[in-house]
């Protein structure tokens, strides 16, 4: 029997022992990720391959997710053993191609490298002075906030070598093509692309933990101000179709507008402006913090690098957008509003690469199936590898675009009740039927922007109201505003199978 040893990062290792557990491996009949301390276990076979790990902290091989930094130092170890030198070097080929990592062969064993590079970390001191306490805690909550933390240091990725596995490759590239396909169907626009880029606004908010119903998104995206979720997801429709409108110029400056577009009614003073204090995520202070993003004065070059990252073309698009969305949230540019501005880059790079051009991926609704491994993908990119969120954005487009396929359908029914309100199915009827699958809820004044005189406007939508087609809304800015009751109720449905795991 041959052993091998390999060294490796605590939270990488991890991940790979997890992955290593469901891979077919030509030379390996069994791999056993194990909770062993030293010396490892050994299983003495003539026959099998098994993969071990040694280190306490390891249990049934997959890494704690929360507090990284503080497992960062620990060396733990994975062996190798086979019968052979043959099937070692067999082992370590199919490995590096299935993890996207390095083996570096010594006569005792090797060094494991990632060819994508995970975030570093320095240690800083908390509080920066007395100041930055909140003078309301508790001394026990002021002793258990102070002290020393890790903050990111993040890599530049702009040049680095992305030879993705050939199943995930293969995985994204039929999903660029799916919905390439998709979105050739509607060349020239797609009559619901603005209820699919809704769809999106609202559940991007979700995941944030920002809710409320279609309706009331719908009535706040008109002026009603009296739902402050509902105003705050209108707002991130706003930065939505910001994102798209400047898809054809991704720079450092589209994104501080898309994140005005998000906030420049909620915190103006911070909207469309990179960060100018420490963050942290999770925690009363980077103290206790789950993850503290880096340095606010290297921002904006890594940003930069970000730009030159979403300019490539050697990638596919899922996987590019994929990257550059966990590289984004990695660097936490903003204040707030990170993770919406964040998945509203995704449509944009999308855009951008010519995957979709006539409607928006709700690919967010896909993201809420299963946040918890969506920011488990996040945390697993920080420790070097790009492949679970490459996974979970695949996933996620699958899973939205079959959702998209119901509400299609609901919006096509809907239009076809709208037309079986009259014996004819006029202009007038027609651009109102259009606007009514287009639109959650609208003025009067919107139905005659589009060439429908005011008197055969009241006319069809009373026929919709008595029809229960229509909702009649209170007044907004002393225009008269319906609401799409069907379409108000199939987006909602849309919302609830997302939430739905599969």
């Amino acid at each position: 029997m041959v052993t091998r040893r390999i060294d490796m990062n605590v939270s990488f290792g991890g991940e790979i022992l997890e992955r290593l557990s469901r891979m077919k491996l030509d030379s390996v009949e069994k791999a056993y990720p194990g909770f062993l301390c030293e010396p490892p276990e050994i299983f003495n076979s003539a026959r099998h391959a098994y993969i071990v790990s040694s280190g306490h902290f390891m249990t049934n091989g997959v890494a704690p997710s929360r507090h990284q930094h503080n497992l960062r130092m620990a060396a733990p170890k994975l062996y190798w053993i086979c019968k052979n030198n043959f099937l070692i070097s067999k082992l370590n080929e199919k490995i590096e191609k299935n993890f996207l990592i390095s083996i570096e062969q010594t006569e005792e064993g090797g060094t494991l490298t990632h060819s994508w590079p995970p975030v570093q970390y320095r240690e800083q001191q908390w509080p920066e002075s007395e100041a930055t306490t909140d003078p309301l805690w508790s001394k026990r909550r002021r002793q258990a906030n102070k002290g020393t933390y890790q903050q990111a240091v993040v890599p530049h990725i702009a040049h680095i070598t992305t030879n993705l596995p050939s199943d995930i490759a293969s995985m994204a590239q039929t999903v660029n093509e799916d919905l390439a396909r998709f979105d050739a169907q509607y060349e020239g626009g797609a009559p619901f692309s603005a209820v699919l880029l809704r769809s999106e606004s609202s559940a991007s908010s979700q995941i944030e933990h920002l809710t409320a119903n279609a309706r009331r998104i719908a009535l706040a995206r008109l002026g009603d101000n009296t739902r402050r979720n509902a105003s705050l997801i209108a707002r991130n429709t706003m930065a939505l179709e910001a994102a798209l409108q400047l898809a054809d110029d991704l720079t450092v400056n589209a994104m501080l507008e898309m994140h005005r577009a998000l906030l420049n009614d909620s915190d103006p003073k911070q909207a469309g402006r990179l960060r100018k204090e420490p963050v942290w995520i999770g925690g009363h202070s980077p103290v206790s913090a789950m993850f503290v993003p880096p340095e606010h004065s290297t921002v904006s070059s890594s940003l930069e690098d970000l730009v030159e990252f979403m300019q490539r073309t050697d990638i596919p698009a899922i996987a590019q957008a994929a990257i550059a969305h966990a590289q984004f949230e990695t660097i936490h540019p903003f204040t707030d509003g990170n993770g919406r501005t964040g998945r509203a880059l995704v449509s944009a790079i999308l855009r951008s690469r010519g995957t979709t051009q006539n409607f928006t991926v709700p690919l967010s609704s896909g993201l809420l199936t299963d946040t918890e491994q969506y920011f488990e993908a996040l945390n697993a990119y920080r420790r070097g590898s790009i492949i679970p969120i490459i996974e979970q954005f695949v996933a996620a487009t699958r899973s939205s675009m079959a959702n998209v396929q119901v509400l299609l359908n609901d919006i096509e029914t809907l239009r076809a009740e709208i037309y079986a309100t009259a014996q004819r199915k006029t202009k007038n009827l027609q651009i109102v039927a259009n606007l009514c699958v287009m639109e959650p809820a609208f003025t009067v004044g919107m139905v005659q922007e589009r060439g429908v005189a005011l008197s055969t406007a009241y006319k069809i939508l009373d026929r919709l109201v008595e029809r229960n087609l229509l909702r009649t809304e209170s007044k907004i800015g002393g225009q008269s505003v319906w609401s799409v009751r069907v379409l108000t109720d199939a987006l909602d449905a849309f919302a609830e199978r997302a939430n739905r795991r599969s």
